[in-house]
């Protein structure tokens, strides 16, 4: 029985000595990244129906989480006088920049028509439009035509399911004042809450 206690007693110490500090560490590590956190909720998207209740600002959002997934650099440009981009990705010396749609019906040609102006403008390499919904043919012909790559909703649902993005959503946006606007966020965000 000694012997078992005096073999235990230096690997108590260690576990006392390194162990112990390390969890306090990860515990105040994980506390100050929530703090940084606060305001903001971050939703996980399961399917293709949430996507479509997103706004615009929130579908670009998605957008930049998939493309920082796939190690790119992200910046959303501005929501006005953007020169036909919504997002400008940078990744080994190559720009690239996307035109997001998010809308209830099909995306035609002028979103392909704006994203091929923004190519000179950011003076990118490579052009994406990307839509929960999809193209239609003249848009498909003109995308070819310039290699704007499409991500329509069948890619689009690979890549949530691929790399698990999640929304941030700022909860004051979303503070109901009575019970028909409780009702109208509850319906609008049904499979978040």
């Amino acid at each position: 029985m000694s012997k078992i206690n005096k073999i235990l007693k230096p690997v108590r110490i260690f576990l006392i000595i390194v162990l112990f500090p390390i969890v306090i560490i990860w515990l105040i590590i994980r506390k100050i990244k929530s703090s940084r956190n606060r305001g903001v909720d971050s939703v996980d998207i399961f399917n293709m129906s949430q996507i479509d209740n997103l706004t615009g600002v929130e579908f670009e959002n998605l957008l930049k989480n998939i493309f920082e997934a796939q190690g790119y650099r992200v910046t959303l440009t501005k929501k006005s006088h953007d020169y036909g981009a919504d997002l400008v990705l940078n990744r080994k010396n190559k720009v690239s920049v996307v035109q997001a749609k998010c809308y209830g019906k099909n995306i035609g040609i002028k979103a392909v028509q704006e994203i091929i102006s923004a190519k000179n403008h950011y003076r990118a390499d490579e052009m994406f439009v990307a839509t929960n919904r999809y193209f239609s043919k003249d848009a498909m012909v003109l995308a070819g035509e310039h290699d704007v790559r499409l991500i329509d909703r069948d890619v689009l649902t690979k890549l949530v399911r691929e790399f698990s993005p999640k929304i941030e959503i700022q909860e004051k946006k979303y503070i109901a004042t009575n019970n028909e606007e409780k009702k109208q966020i509850i319906n609008k965000f049904r499979f978040w809450i």
